[in-house]
């Protein structure tokens, strides 16, 4: 991967995340932030992370990107992803996308584990961007399906940021089974005190 691609998917995949009106996917990816004459702009010490990062990561530079915007911490620029931290959001992210059921069923009762020992209602949770964004999404999409939890969230004073960066998140994640992750949200959800 060049570095060229890596800003072009870096700049696509952050307006994704923080302008409403842009979708990553409608314009495929085309910003005109991300333009040859804007990449001609980037200061060297920036086109040296842009070039690491499409090294490193190369086909998954993507997902590097993704998975650290959906992350619960600011990203103001670039060098904010030089971090350790940063690759382990990525390799979590990994780590779901290779077994998500079963990744989902264990953050789904960590979640209720923790929901009933601070006596936190579930939908107060999912609306505070708390818990792993991945799972999140998953539930929100569950939820979506059964309760059309999405036009009654957006009237809910906590939908702000969080449930906007989980909308938009859910156009990166196909569920291959809704009614197997149901199943296991329904069952776990039993187990939840309020």
């Amino acid at each position: 991967m060049r570095t060229y691609q890596s800003f072009k998917i870096y700049i696509s995949i952050r307006e994704h995340f923080k302008n409403k009106k842009y979708d990553y996917f409608e314009k495929r990816g085309k910003h005109f932030l991300n333009s040859p004459q804007k990449f001609e702009q980037v200061k060297p010490h920036e086109l040296k992370l842009y070039e690491k990062y499409a090294r490193e990561y190369n086909d998954n530079v993507r997902n590097f990107y993704v998975a650290n915007f959906v992350d619960n911490r600011p990203i103001r620029w670039i060098g904010d992803l030089d971090t350790d931290y940063a690759h382990n959001v990525y390799m979590d992210f990994i780590k779901f996308r290779q077994a998500p059921t079963r990744y989902f069923k264990n953050s789904v009762a960590e979640i209720v584990e923790y929901l009933n020992a601070e006596n936190i209602t579930f939908k107060k949770f999912l609306l505070s961007g708390s818990g792993f964004v991945l799972t999140n999404v998953h539930t929100m999409n569950i939820l979506n399906q059964l309760t059309n939890l999405s036009s009654n969230a957006k009237r809910d004073p906590l939908y702000n940021d969080k449930f906007f960066k989980l909308e938009k998140y859910a156009k990166f994640v196909s569920i291959n089974s809704l009614d197997e992750y149901s199943h296991i949200l329904k069952d776990t959800l039993k187990h939840l005190k309020t």
